[in-house]
C-alpha cells in the first residue's frame, strides 16, 4: 500500500492498487462515494428540480398567471424540492464527515480508509435511496 503523509493531518487515507486511477473499477467495481453513479444521478435530479423551483419564484415576482401554469406543468418537480433539499443535506454532511476524518490526525492511515469507506457506502446508499425515491414520484 502506498501511504502519503500530511504534517497536520496526520496519515493520509492507505491508498491501495485499487486507488490507481483506471483501475479502480477493475478491482472495487462500480465507484462509491462521490464518484458513484447514484450520486451523480442525484445531483442531475437536484439541479433539474432546482432550477424548476427557481424558475417559479421568478416568475411568483414578475407574472403570477405565467407563474401558476408553470407551477401546474411542473407541479410533480414543485413538490419535491424539500426532499430533493434534505437528501442533498444528508450528503454534505457525510462529505463534511469524511473531511474531518482525512484531517484527523489521530487515525492512522488504514483507520482513515476504513472510516472513509463506510461513509461514501452511506452516501452511495443515500444518493440511491432518493434517487428511487424522486423518480418514482416524477413518473
Amino acid at each position: 500500500l502506498i501511504r502519503m503523509l500530511d504534517e497536520e493531518a496526520g496519515e493520509a487515507p492507505d491508498r491501495g492498487i485499487s486507488d490507481v486511477w483506471g483501475l479502480s473499477s477493475v478491482f472495487r467495481g462500480d465507484p462509491i462515494g462521490f464518484r458513484s453513479k447514484s450520486v451523480t444521478e442525484f445531483y442531475e435530479l437536484y439541479d433539474r428540480i432546482e432550477r424548476i423551483h427557481n424558475s417559479y419564484n421568478s416568475l411568483l415576482k414578475t407574472n403570477r398567471e405565467k407563474a401558476y401554469s408553470y407551477k401546474e406543468k411542473n407541479y410533480n418537480e414543485l413538490s419535491l424540492n424539500s426532499q430533493a433539499r434534505f437528501y442533498r443535506s444528508q450528503l454534505q454532511k457525510l462529505s463534511k464527515r469524511i473531511s474531518k476524518i482525512k484531517a484527523d490526525p489521530r487515525y492512522s492511515g488504514s483507520e482513515k480508509r476504513e472510516y472513509i469507506e463506510d461513509l461514501e457506502e452511506q452516501m452511495t446508499v443515500t444518493a440511491s435511496t432518493a434517487v428511487s425515491s424522486i423518480k418514482q414520484r416524477l413518473r
